[in-house]
């Protein structure tokens, strides 16, 4: 497993901080962040003041994942809490627990598991919908994990979308097992 860089972990750090009740001017960002929902990552130019100074000075898919991280948590500022007992933070494990006996739930994941990059950004939109219209209440998503795990995504060897579908179709365990 990769685990998220600091710098990865800085910026969700600060996207985490827009929620914050003190933070005065946090709901006016998070509302330009969602401007970048439906449109490719980095060019709805009202997230430019919020991503461009924390993402990497570079071009491509490296910058680009922030935006996109940026604008799906906008939409879904639900973040992973620290200390859970199932240490299965990845979107993989959001997704089991919004859905797990969904068949849309899992189409969803395979389709997201067959995306590349550039139709990656649409389907996880729907994805994070999910985990965000959750029953009996929304599912946390481990972001900085997504932002680290799309800087893997176009691997040959496509350990992300492994870990992911593994954390969805793990073996269930009962009350007994516990």
């Amino acid at each position: 497993m990769s685990l998220p860089t600091p710098h990865e972990t800085d910026f969700v750090r600060y996207l985490v901080s827009l929620t914050a009740p003190e933070n005065r001017d946090g709901r006016a960002a998070l509302a330009a962040l969602r401007r970048g929902l439906g449109r490719r990552p980095g060019t709805a130019a009202e997230t430019y003041p919020y991503v461009a100074p924390r993402a990497p000075q570079t071009e491509g898919w490296d910058s680009d994942r922030y935006y996109l991280v940026a604008s799906l948590f906008a939409s879904h500022p639900l973040n992973w809490p620290g200390g859970e007992s199932d240490t299965e933070t990845n979107f993989g494990a959001s997704l089991r627990r919004a859905k797990r006996d969904s068949g849309g739930a899992q189409a969803q994941l395979i389709a997201l598991l067959n995306s590349d990059r550039n139709e990656l950004p649409d389907r996880m939109r729907h994805s994070v919908s999910l985990c965000a219209a959750a029953q009996p209440g929304p599912v946390p998503v481990d972001w900085a994990q997504l932002l680290s795990d799309l800087r893997w995504w176009s691997s040959d060897r496509r350990d992300v979308q492994r870990r992911w579908a593994s954390s969805f179709w793990r073996p269930v365990e009962t009350k007994e097992e516990e």
